[in-house]
């Protein structure tokens, strides 16, 4: 689905919000990149910002292993699509849990988030 981006297709998804991927055998690296919707913080939105979350899990006690707040509203830095990667070596198997949490006060308007290029390789 288109997620607001020039020629970006990806997962739109209001906060709070959770996508799931099984880690294939060997994977090593996870890339991918993240942000907000333009319209969350210009025209009148008013996005206070959102956190974008990745754990990994096995069954086991889960382990964050990213975790990005934006607030493109108040930092142009946060506006457009970020790129992140982690690095899976220590991680076998299991699942990534992809999450979007709202921004302070557990304010969750305008809080249009979106994960686009998710590569588990």
């Amino acid at each position: 689905m288109r997620v607001g981006f020039v020629g970006e297709l990806g997962y739109e998804i209001h906060v709070p919000s959770q996508m799931v991927f099984n880690v294939p055998d060997g994977a090593t690296t996870l890339t991918g990149r993240l942000g907000m919707l333009v319209g969350a913080y210009t025209n009148g939105g008013n996005s206070n910002g959102a956190e974008f979350v990745i754990t990994w899990a096995n069954g086991k006690e889960p382990v964050e292993v990213f975790h990005r707040f934006l607030d493109p509203k108040n930092r142009p830095a946060d506006r457009g699509l970020i790129d992140f990667q982690v690095d899976l070596t220590p991680y076998k198997g299991g699942r990534l849990y992809f999450r979007t949490l709202p921004g302070p006060y557990n304010d969750k308007g305008w809080d249009w988030t979106a994960w686009t290029a998710i590569n588990i390789k």
